[in-house]
């Protein structure tokens, strides 16, 4: 049994820690906080990679392929606020109607999920990605392939 004033002492030193701990989380979540970008130049080789296969790769039919969608990641823009409430507000335009999302997100070491609704939309969706040195990803599996998408933190 610990005398009086070391179990004062553990318990202090125990709390210390806790405190320590709990805060780290905290600003690690805070410096996550703010408005991310979508980066349409990963997001172009993102979506070229993506292109089926058998698809022309020199020629007129190619430069068109590319020119459209090169227009069409020109006219996209993406957007991801994080508060730091740890709420959250998506927005995606230009690829069709605009997408709003709300929700919320949580930090843990460099894994970040962010929980939303799209607006008209009754299901919630999780997606999971990571986040290291300003920058959001996220990797989605569609039609078998798997696609990057990277959103940047604005500079304040």
């Amino acid at each position: 049994m610990l005398p009086p004033m070391k179990k004062i002492l553990s318990v202090a030193l125990s709390l210390l820690a806790l405190t320590l701990l709990a805060s780290c989380g905290a600003d690690a979540s805070a410096s996550a906080a703010g408005k991310y970008t979508l980066d349409k130049t990963g997001l172009e080789a993102a979506m070229k990679a993506m292109m089926p296969e058998g698809m022309p790769t020199e020629g007129p039919a190619a430069e068109a392929g590319a020119k459209m969608l090169k227009e069409a990641v020109d006219a996209m823009n993406g957007t991801i606020e994080l508060k730091a409430d740890n709420t959250c507000v998506m927005l995606m335009t230009g690829s069709g109607p605009d997408q709003k999302a709300t929700g919320t997100w949580k930090l843990e070491g460099d894994k970040i999920s962010i929980t939303s609704k799209e607006e008209g939309k009754e299901e919630e969706e999780t997606k999971v990605g990571t986040f290291a040195d300003g920058v959001i990803t996220v990797e989605e599996e569609k039609g078998g392939k798997k696609m990057t998408m990277k959103f940047i933190k604005a500079a304040k």
